[in-house]
């Protein structure tokens, strides 16, 4: 029982703290505040433009392979790691699959 009423008579301790602190107002820190107002938005025109080109895709591979993990580019192709441990290259006018 000596676990149980020490681990009460913290908590109790830690509750009346916590109120006291909360109840008395003078009680430090002491602090203003300023309004900040956030500046509006910019307007949905050029590149912000609602557009469909995320709609009309080729999907490559749908339910062959599981996957892609992760994306990388070099030489101006596209590689991707997928979860088979193999590592494709997808161009626009090839795409591979690599065993490692």
């Amino acid at each position: 029982m000596g676990f149980i009423s020490a681990l009460s008579r913290i908590c109790l301790d830690m509750t009346v703290v916590t109120f006291l602190i909360l109840w008395f107002p003078w009680f430090p820190p002491y602090t203003t505040y300023t309004q900040f107002e956030f500046p509006g938005s910019p307007a949905w025109a050029g590149p912000l433009e609602k557009n469909d080109k995320l709609n009309i895709v080729d999907k490559l591979f749908e339910n062959q392979i599981k996957g892609p993990e992760s994306f990388a580019i070099k030489d101006g192709y596209l590689y991707t790691g997928i979860v088979s441990f193999m590592i494709s290259l997808i161009s626009s006018s090839v795409t591979k699959l690599f065993n490692n």
